[in-house]
């Protein structure tokens, strides 16, 4: 099914203004804290790196936008397979070898076979870390997982709002029982398996299987949609964080 202008324009702006805050956040990271003003603080904290989240539902969107396809789901996992699983899986490859053999005490054949082990299997989001030892690509493991799973994410979005807003609740309140009871949670449900991204993920399947629960994405003003996903997305993982 091809996407109409108007929305794909209005998905492109949101990718774009999400590109940049979380640019913006990592900036920030590198940032001496008692140099930068409020404005600084403010655009490149949480506000900005939530805007993962955004991509999580840009992603919804999308899958969902080919639901009505007899194959979409098998079509859906061997596009990511080629597009995000084994890019991921190789450049992980290169990343940890390189890793191994720059660390000064990289000695064969006396390498600790622990560290050697735990450096592959976080590749796999397995271990003491949920994350791979570059870890930005936290991101694609999480998405291929979503996408994996997404005939679960098909059966929430169609049954309608009061479903799709109960998932929610459970998600998020996961989430906050995770981190106020379980810090040692805290990495997997971030990085393991990501709940605020994948409750974004599905609110972008439901909007796209029912585009009438966000009218204003169907708006003439371009520049408010993307805005209310930012805002919206933003707010949640705030809460949630």
């Amino acid at each position: 099914m091809r996407m109409p202008l108007k929305i794909s324009s209005h998905l492109v702006r949101a990718s774009f203004l999400a590109t940049i805050l979380v640019v913006m956040a990592h900036v920030d990271d590198e940032m001496n804290p008692t140099k930068r003003t409020w404005v600084e603080s403010f655009l490149g904290g949480e506000f900005s790196a939530a805007n993962v989240s955004n991509f999580f539902f840009i992603s919804g969107y999308l899958i969902a936008h080919s639901f009505d396809d007899k194959k979409w789901w098998v079509c859906a996992i061997a596009k990511r397979v080629r597009s995000l699983l084994v890019p991921y899986v190789l450049w992980n490859i290169i990343y940890v070898s390189i890793y191994l053999i720059a660390s000064p005490t990289f000695e064969l054949p006396h390498r600790n076979v622990d560290e050697i082990w735990h450096s592959v299997i976080r590749i796999f989001g397995i271990g003491t870390t949920p994350a791979p030892i570059d870890f930005p690509l936290w991101y694609l493991k999480n998405l291929f997982l979503f996408v994996l799973i997404s005939p679960l994410v098909k059966l929430t979005a169609t049954r309608g709002l009061k479903v799709v807003l109960i998932t929610l609740a459970i998600i998020y309140a996961l989430q906050i029982f995770i981190t106020l009871n379980f810090p040692c949670l805290i990495s997997f449900s971030r990085y393991g398996f990501n709940l605020i991204g994948f409750g974004a993920f599905v609110v972008g399947a439901f909007l796209s299987v029912h585009p009438y629960a966000m009218p204003i994405w169907l708006s003439k003003t371009t520049v408010i949609p993307p805005l209310l996903t930012w805002i919206i997305m933003s707010v949640f993982c705030k809460l949630c964080h």
